[in-house]
């Protein structure tokens, strides 16, 4: 049994002519907005003063993307950023206590286990970078003699 599968979900419907109910919704709501600016200024300066700019804004919110999403699905995020508080606390005393923790940690440690574990350590490098050398020498002696090849061929 076959299904179908939905594709392009992430396009919107054409609801009204070329324009998705989102964008006929916001230019209707600029539209009623220029329109009651009509209505108070009539034909003046102060009508074109403040229509321009809200049909831009009403244009920019029904057609416009940012980050390849429209920017009516932006605005929630921005309204959040400038409306909730944002704290940055200074303590003056916290970097000294970190020092202090430090030098704590420091002194309940012996020298000599320190020493200790540093020299362990060190041997555990050594051992391990001479564990690599022999192995690249190895390989590397393998590769020019054509032994690899041979060896190959031997395993299968």
């Amino acid at each position: 049994m076959q299904y179908n599968i939905p594709q392009f979900v992430d396009v919107e419907d054409k609801i009204i002519g070329p324009l998705t109910l989102k964008q006929f919704l916001t230019l209707l709501g600029g539209g009623l907005l220029v329109f009651l600016f009509w209505s108070m200024f009539k034909v003046s300066l102060y009508f074109f003063a403040a229509t321009l700019p809200t049909a831009f804004v009403f244009m920019m919110l029904a057609f416009g993307k940012f980050n390849g999403r429209p920017v009516l699905g932006s605005i929630a995020g921005l309204v959040k950023f400038f409306f909730t508080p944002r704290y940055r606390v200074f303590i003056r005393g916290a970097a000294d206590a970190i020092e202090v923790k430090k030098r704590v940690i420091e002194r309940e440690q012996p020298a000599a286990q320190q020493s200790k574990d540093q020299t362990n350590r060190m041997s555990r490098l050594k051992s391990l970078a001479y564990l690599l050398d022999q192995k690249a020498a190895e390989e590397e002696r393998l590769i020019h003699s054509g032994g690899i090849g041979k060896q190959w061929l031997d395993k299968l």
